[in-house]
């Protein structure tokens, strides 16, 4: 079974993104712990600083769409939290992880 990838991407109120980066971080450190979470990465703009990408690699995407994921507390929370933050909706897109590259791998071609 391949990786999913889940891309979050939110355009911040600029008076939110300290808020905004601290609930990701909360919010991350929960589902980490969750069962098929492989990595969350959150992603700056660095020309546009109130624009962030949710970068997550999950083992399973029947779970990561499941209600045990969905409905989790820490996730129910996030959204509830960061909406009054957002200038405007989340923007997502779930893809197949095709093939993977680590740092070792490429020394080793």
């Amino acid at each position: 079974m391949s990786n999913v990838v889940l891309l979050l991407q939110a355009i911040v109120k600029v008076e939110a993104i300290e808020a905004f980066k601290n609930e990701v971080i909360s919010t991350a450190s929960e589902a980490t712990k969750e069962l098929f979470c492989v990595s969350i990465n959150l992603c700056q703009d660095p020309d546009q600083p109130s624009h962030f990408t949710l970068y997550e690699v999950w083992g399973d995407k029947e779970y990561l769409l499941s209600d045990a994921h969905r409905q989790s507390p820490h996730i129910l929370a996030f959204f509830k939290n960061t909406e009054s933050m957002l200038a405007q909706p989340f923007q997502y897109s779930i893809l197949n992880s095709i093939h993977e590259l680590k740092g070792t791998d490429l020394a080793r071609q």
